[in-house]
């Protein structure tokens, strides 16, 4: 059967002429357009701490979640047109509006919000976002501001109060090139003007495919996968929290296409993860430990032996009057490994000490905000190879039974968090739910669906969206690197 993708060879060299034609010479990628505005000069700017003096930083929207065009305002099209052909598109740049009404992202002067769910003027809404700190110590920028963290602490404060089961507020360093790999040029000669200014190399320990644009390998066919080194300081929502560093056997950003080699595993996807309510239980979510009806305040450190190797990252969680502690070292999680009978594929990245190597060149401070398949966060999922515990033999967190359940049949580790568990997650994007444990407090205990409503029109592109019941959103403040 011929897919949309399956374009004639001869209309598809014409539309890749017809489009270079518009767009720029050969060899040049024109990325960067002075008709639209300008993300690093036309966007808010904020003001964190580092090492005890302030500095203004951007904010800078990923570069996946933009618009690509000619300059006659024409759609480029990546199942017709080829990767050298994209290449020459424009990156949409954006103004301080448009972060804020299409994307759901305000910057205040210590603070960014991101909004799940947006829409401006009733059109097709836009779901959740990827934003990185940029470096405006200078009046046009210095690219990605990057964290040194070894022998330092960063704290945040942050409010997840309004952030529901289904949704991860993701709070996180990864190790990406300081420039987005600007001016880098690909294989087929063109050249990479955009970089970090237009949101350009993302990369994480996951080695995502998806990327549009992939570090210095160009324009993504579907092979490239994007990898470094992920510091996960907190993956949560109001009913769950997780810690997770993952290391790279590179602790340097790199691409590996499967088009031509075999890529395997580069990173622990998985991660050296601590969860109190996946390891304790009941009475050990985050809603139990905190007040998570108020912004509480996260502080991790990351100390280093004399020789500057990172030895421990530990994480205190306060909201002014109660207070926990993770400390995360090599001996804790090969314990924790072994009690959910996990394989450590943690420690056989380097543990710890890898985790620190790649935090040496630095790290760019990320927050997102999106949903998917939640149930390692907040639900029940199976973690080991040797576990037999089914969760949807016990789908519904009833009590605090269930939990206990999955340790009698050979499952510790499986239940995350007390949300009931979901086959099929999508259901919190299209329903309202209601949740059966009697440890959420009832405040959380019922939420509305994450999607915006939708009025169907007379046509088929009449229809309207409405979000005003869809308000969910988290926001990060109080910024600070500090040394320990």
């Amino acid at each position: 059967m011929k897919s949309k993708s399956a374009t004639s060879t001869s209309t598809l060299m014409g539309l890749a002429a017809a489009v270079a034609c518009m767009l720029t010479s050969e060899g040049e990628a024109q990325l960067v357009w002075d008709q639209e505005p300008d993300d690093v000069t036309d966007t808010d700017k904020l003001t964190i701490s580092m090492n005890g003096q302030s500095r203004t930083t951007g904010v800078m929207l990923d570069s996946n979640w933009r618009w690509y065009h000619t300059e006659d305002w024409a759609s480029c099209d990546s199942d017709t047109l080829d990767a050298a052909t994209m290449e020459k598109c424009i990156v949409q740049g954006l103004d301080a509006d448009a972060y804020k009404n299409t994307y759901g992202i305000t910057v205040g002067s210590d603070s960014v919000t991101l909004k799940y769910a947006n829409n401006q003027d009733g059109g097709s809404p836009a779901y959740g976002q990827r934003v990185f700190l940029t470096d405006m110590s200078t009046a046009d920028g210095n690219g990605y501001q990057m964290f040194d963290v070894l022998g330092s602490s960063l704290s945040f404060t942050i409010d997840l109060s309004n952030v529901p089961a289904g949704i991860n507020a993701a709070v996180y360093f990864a190790a990406m090139d300081q420039y987005g790999w600007q001016g880098a040029t690909y294989s087929d000669g063109n050249v990479n003007q955009a970089g970090w200014t237009r949101g350009l190399g993302y990369c994480d320990a996951q080695c995502p495919t998806d990327m549009k644009y992939t570090q210095d390998a160009g324009w993504n066919t579907g092979t490239f996968e994007s990898c470094c080194p992920e510091m996960d300081l907190l993956e949560a929502n109001r009913l769950s929290a997780a810690l997770t560093p993952h290391p790279c056997t590179n602790p340097e950003p790199f691409v590996c296409d499967s088009s031509v080699e075999e890529c395997g595993e580069p990173c622990d996807g998985v991660g050296g993860d601590m969860n109190p309510f996946r390891r304790e239980g009941p009475g050990h979510g985050i809603y139990d430990l905190l007040d998570v009806t108020k912004p509480i305040t996260i502080t991790t450190e990351f100390p280093i032996d004399p020789s500057g190797a990172l030895t421990a990252i530990v994480q205190t969680y306060t909201d002014g009057d109660n207070s926990y502690t993770l400390n995360l070292t090599d001996h804790e999680m090969a314990t924790q490994k072994a009690y959910f009978n996990e394989t450590n594929v943690f420690a056989s990245m380097g543990g710890v000490a890898q985790m620190g190597e790649g935090m040496k060149n630095g790290m760019v401070l990320t927050m997102s905000m999106w949903t998917g398949d939640l149930n390692w966060l907040d639900s029940c999922k199976k973690s080991g190879e040797y576990q037999t515990y089914d969760c949807t033999s016990n789908s519904e967190f009833s009590d605090d039974s269930m939990w206990q359940a999955a340790f009698d049949s050979d499952g510790p580790g499986a239940w995350r968090g007390p949300v009931d568990f979901q086959t099929d997650n999508s259901v919190f994007a299209t329903q309202d739910m209601t949740f059966t444990s009697p440890s959420i407090p009832e405040a959380f205990k019922t939420q509305s669906k994450l999607n915006c409503d939708y009025t169907p029109g007379a046509g088929d592109d009449d229809g309207t969206y409405d979000c005003s019941r869809t308000t969910y959103a988290f926001t990060v403040s109080d910024i600070k690197l500090t040394p320990l």
